[in-house]
């Protein structure tokens, strides 16, 4: 796993937490991490199966894109 893909899966479970509604923007998440939105997809869609991957999967569901 990358770095990068951890950070992000952590500002995600941070900004998923701390929303209300739970609705978390792929824009919004790339300027928190910060990443650009083109590397937010390109790892969303290279995964592998171990746990942390899992994770990354499950959370890339739920994001938004704004």
């Amino acid at each position: 796993m990358t770095d990068t893909r951890e950070l992000i899966i952590r500002e995600f479970m941070k900004e998923y937490a701390e929303r209300e509604d739970g609705a978390v923007t792929v824009k919004g998440l790339c300027a928190s991490v910060p990443v650009a939105r083109t590397t937010f997809y390109y790892l969303s869609k290279n995964t592998t199966s171990d746990q942390l991957d899992q994770a990354w999967m499950n959370c890339s569901r739920f994001v938004l894109d704004a």
